[in-house]
């Protein structure tokens, strides 16, 4: 598949040199990406193996849909879940591997140029200005973005076996390439336009007396496409609001718009407030030196010039239904195709007239020119983003194993180091639960959508009283690059200045509201307690009378055989309500009125009861199991 023939040391040499450069050319510019630790939706499938006992488990933890109903086995479950077991927490093998992937990218978008253009110096650069593209950077220091590294090895590698196949006319390549595309969608669900780069590859770059043969054979794969699709929306329905809302209207050509200037210049500069001038002049220089390219190749009949654009378009595609999730990821696939267009126009040009070739270097140039420094300072800050990831979790890691038994309360933390880790339940990877943020934090911390509830991260001023005057708990201060202890200065401050009132808000799995709860609890379980058939909690009272008390929890309704369970409250003694608990799931929230007798008191004393227990074995008998228990207006 070489497109180079070796016959001598120098021949050899030059072979090496061509394949093994654009990975050279890669860790050079992402070498800080090689370097990055976890961050963000990494925590949730590094957590994933802790949930894995039985067979049963694992196959769960595999296939079952997740995150908006995807099922990625390869990319993200198994990927993860194989590396955690291997490497645990040392990201260097995680990364060696998304590296490794990338190198294989590379290679297969220099052999597939190659086949296609007959060119060898747009195979040599089409992998290059791939690598340069600013897009990128995440999938390059972002372990979560693996899936796109992955899908793009699967659409690549499926390509390129139907090129063998057009080329020889074996079908074992055929039958390969079916097999890989088939994998494919263990990967991403964007695996599924290959047919459209199949059928595209058919009509405009395979040999032409086989292109309608190579076109009737590309239905097998529509078919798989149109089984996946179907299965697909039967697990994972379209959303009709939030950032994933799929919106088929006139916004589609704003995305599309969008994305076609990213593969022009650098994504950043429309968030930087560069002046769009700029921008423009790159898109036009190259919009236009391209589009001369394909009316110069057309004119030629060689439609080969179309498979980038093809390939641009087919990738892309799926995503351009996101308005309201435009993200620079999602380009890394179809840049594949900008970079290919662009390689095969640069040599076609350097072949031409003086001025084309003055151009084609010209527009080239101007391309690197404007995405090679912001990519190279782009993968450095993505790099040090994570390390602070990396210092917060390994520090109190540290915190913990010079502290056993203690919380570990955290200052210093700013929003984006709590979007990074804490508001992903980063410290859920270490096996413990007791870490959390000074009660300072709840108000300076802007927490992004679908992060953890600063109510369950912030400690109450309260409890962290209580907890540093019982030697509970330890305050450590986000400090550069290492913790410090600052247990002693913070504690003399929080005398003085924190209030020592019952919090309104009580987290009945959080050990240092222990104290709270009266009896018939028992011991925590994660970050919840069973009751016993009563229970009572203390804690502060209501405000004003719109507020109101909120109770959340589960019930082993399943196995009470079905029979619902009725649930009493009372505060300060006065009943409140009772109400029934049957959710299919068990899980529960409920809101009672507080009477007005108890409003403006600083606390109050609640008192639940069930009418149906669970009993295992003679001394465990279970009524519900409570996470949160709150005063407040719904």
């Amino acid at each position: 598949m070489s497109p180079t023939a070796p016959t001598g040391k120098y021949h050899r040499l030059l072979t090496v040199l061509y394949w093994t450069t654009p990975t050279l050319f890669m860790l050079w510019v992402f070498w800080y990406g090689l370097k990055a630790w976890f961050m963000a939706d990494d925590f949730a499938w590094l957590s994933l193996v802790q949930h894995v006992g039985t067979r049963e488990d694992f196959w769960k933890a595999m296939f079952e849909p997740m995150a908006q109903g995807t099922v990625r086995p390869w990319s993200e479950r198994g990927f993860f879940m194989l590396f955690r077991t291997i490497a645990d927490i040392d990201a260097l093998p995680y990364r060696i591997c998304v590296f490794a992937t990338m190198a294989l990218n590379l290679v297969l978008i220099s052999s597939l140029t190659y086949r296609i253009s007959k060119s060898r110096a747009a195979a040599f650069l089409a992998p290059l200005l791939w690598t340069v593209n600013e897009c990128l950077i995440t999938v390059m220091t972002w372990t979560s973005a693996y899936n796109q590294a992955q899908c793009s090895a699967f659409l690549l590698g499926a390509t390129l076996l139907l090129v063998r196949f057009a080329e020889t006319g074996r079908w074992i390549y055929y039958a390969l390439c079916l097999f890989v595309f088939a994998l494919g969608f263990g990967s991403l669900e964007i695996n599924i336009v290959f047919p459209g780069i199949a059928l595209g590859y058919a009509l405009f770059a395979a040999p032409a007396a086989k292109r309608f043969r190579l076109a009737l054979l590309t239905l097998p794969l529509w078919g798989l496409s149109g089984a996946y699709y179907v299965w697909h929306k039967s697990v994972a329905p379209m959303l009709k609001d939030g950032p994933y809302a799929v919106h088929v209207d006139g916004r589609i050509f704003g995305t599309l718009g969008t994305y076609l200037r990213w593969a022009a210049y650098p994504f950043t500069w429309d968030y930087r407030h560069v002046p769009r001038w700029k921008g423009d002049i790159v898109c036009l220089v190259l919009g236009c030196w391209l589009l001369l390219y394909l009316v110069r190749a057309l004119r030629r009949q060689q439609l080969f010039a179309l498979f980038g654009v093809v390939w641009f378009l087919a990738t892309i595609a799926p995503v351009l239904t996101l308005p309201d999730h435009i993200s620079d990821y999602y380009a890394t696939m179809p840049v594949i195709g900008s970079a290919i267009l662009l390689a095969m126009a640069a040599a076609d040009g350097w072949q031409s007239s003086k001025y084309l070739r003055i151009l084609a270097v010209g527009a080239t140039l101007a391309y690197v020119v404007v995405m090679l420094p912001v990519t190279r300072t782009g993968s450095k800050w993505w790099f040090e983003r994570t390390h602070r990831v990396k210092t917060l979790v390994l520090g109190v890691m540290q915190a913990m194993e010079n502290h056993p038994g203690k919380a570990v309360l955290l200052d210093g933390i700013d929003s984006e180091l709590y979007n990074d880790s804490i508001g992903h339940s980063a410290f859920y990877i270490l096996g413990k639960q007791d870490v959390y943020l000074v009660p300072q934090l709840r108000y300076e911390i802007k927490s992004e959508n679908n992060m953890a509830d600063l109510d369950d991260t912030v400690l109450a001023p309260g409890p962290t009283v209580r907890a540093i005057e019982n030697d509970q708990a330890v305050v450590y201060s986000v400090s550069g690059d290492r913790l410090r202890n600052i247990t002693r200065m913070y504690g003399a401050a929080a005398r003085l200045t924190l209030s020592r009132e019952e919090p309104r808000l009580v987290n009945v799995g959080n050990s240092l509201h222990k104290y709270l709860l009266g009896p018939g609890w028992y011991a925590i379980e994660t970050n919840f307690r069973w009751m016993t058939d009563q229970a009572s909690v203390r804690i502060g009272g209501a405000r004003t009378a719109k507020d109101q008390l909120f109770l959340q929890g589960s019930a082993p309704v399943k196995n009470l055989g079905g029979v619902p369970v009725h649930l009493s409250v009372s505060v300060d003694g006065i009943p409140v309500g009772t109400t029934e608990v049957a959710e299919p799931d068990g899980v529960f929230q409920r809101w009672f009125p507080m009477p007005q007798q108890v409003v403006g008191k600083t606390a109050v004393t609640l008192s639940i009861q069930t009418d149906h227990v669970l009993r295992i074995e003679k001394e465990r008998v279970l009524g519900l199991a409570f996470g949160k228990i709150a005063i407040r207006e719904p």
